[in-house]
């Protein structure tokens, strides 16, 4: 007896397991249909305590339009807040509650990062749903350039002090950074270009949609030889985008860069492309 009680609860737990797998698959199915001309980007699903939160990091690319949308058992059981890096102010104050327990915004990016979602659970109980993140396909958006000045500063009484030129962020150095251990600029851009190129991962959305093309990447290699405050400043689609961040980001430490014979930051623009042929 005790055996087919225990075959049964076994069974019965089972079941609820693909149901809830089930359940998921259904409410994601329902939230890509909120909205036929927004593209999917990424879902999250989640179980949250009561009355706590949990928290992603994502890559947003500047001049797109974003959709976030949840799905709550019950009216007000769900929120979600979105922050630039730090920062303390949320983002994506204004939503809207839709029929079938959907609570839903628009955010437009201003500017390329990483951003931190935040998804609260109110109630009392545990809750498992689904945020689904789409985005709008916009043209006049995409093709902006985000351009980016450097002020350097002449004046030769701050020039002369070590920590000010350590400070600042160069364009053209005496001695320009140096990739993978390479003797020249010309074999490190070569190095740093393989490794882009056998670390990349195609988009399954952009390969599905023949999407390809150049994102500009710009980034800094501080004075210690890492990257850093990469952003895309000339876009080709969200999907490339954050991959060309993602790939950016992975890369091993430089040589840094030296201007009078000291390690300084130093900025780059380098094009990442994407080619489907083979």
């Amino acid at each position: 007896m005790k055996k087919i009680i225990f075959i049964a609860i076994t069974l019965l737990f089972g079941f609820q397991i693909n149901l809830t797998a089930q359940d998921s698959e259904a409410i994601l199915d329902k939230l890509n249909r909120l909205d036929e001309k927004s593209t999917y980007l990424k879902d999250f699903k989640f179980e949250i305590e009561p009355n706590s939160n949990v928290k992603y990091s994502i890559l947003l690319s500047k001049g797109t339009y974003y959709e976030f949308a949840i799905y709550q058992n019950h009216a007000k059981q769900f929120d979600f807040e979105l922050y630039k890096d730090k920062s303390e102010t949320n983002l994506v104050t204004e939503k809207n509650e839709f029929p079938d327990q959907i609570l839903k915004t628009n955010y437009f990016n201003k500017h390329t990062g990483v951003y931190h979602l935040v998804i609260r659970n109110k109630s009392n109980t545990l809750a498992k749903s689904v945020l689904l993140l789409s985005f709008f396909e916009k043209d006049d958006a995409i093709n902006n350039e985000e351009i980016v000045t450097i002020e350097k500063n002449n004046n030769n009484e701050q020039n002369s002090n070590p920590n000010q030129i350590n400070d600042e962020i160069f364009v053209v150095v005496e001695q320009m950074p140096i990739f993978g251990g390479q003797k020249s600029q010309a074999e490190s851009t070569d190095m740093f270009r393989d490794f882009i190129a056998k670390n990349i991962i195609y988009p399954e959305e952009a390969k599905l949609k023949q999407i390809k093309g150049r994102v500009y990447v710009s980034f800094v290699v501080d004075k210690e030889g890492y990257i850093k405050t990469a952003k895309v400043v000339r876009s080709v689609h969200p999907s490339l985008d954050q991959e060309a961040l993602r790939v950016v980001f992975t890369s091993p430490r430089w040589e840094p860069g030296k201007q009078r014979g000291q390690a300084v930051n130093v900025s780059y623009t380098f094009p990442i492309i994407f080619d489907l042929t083979e």
